[in-house]
């Protein structure tokens, strides 16, 4: 109940250490070839990227990207997942129904 899907973020009814856990299936836009620079993947708290990888662009960006972290929270922070695209051409995260679904948010409050 504490994940709002109008707003795209998760948020910490009690204070604790949480298991956030994401997957994005990042795809080349059909329009556009590959090009070059970096693409991050980061873990938001309360609007500030805590936990990020990055991928250069090219064939490694394609494909699913896991992000996990423990994250201590105060009741009320606010998480979500963050995807900046430093590179020339656009990239697409594919969701879609189960079982072929290789985006997905997971948290839980571990202790």
């Amino acid at each position: 109940n504490s994940y709002s899907f109008a707003n795209s973020n998760f948020t910490a009814p009690t204070t604790g250490y949480y298991k956030i856990d994401a997957t994005l299936d990042m795809q080349n836009d059909p329009n556009y070839t590959s090009s070059t620079g970096e693409i991050h993947v980061a873990i938001g708290v309360n609007g500030i990227a805590t936990f990020s990888h990055h991928y250069p662009r090219g064939s490694t960006t394609l494909g699913t990207h896991a992000i996990s972290a423990l994250v201590n929270l105060q009741a009320g922070d606010v998480v979500d997942i963050r995807v900046l695209n430093q590179s020339t051409s656009p990239i697409q995260i594919y969701a879609s129904t189960f079982p072929n679904s290789f985006t997905y948010f997971s948290a839980y409050k571990a202790f």
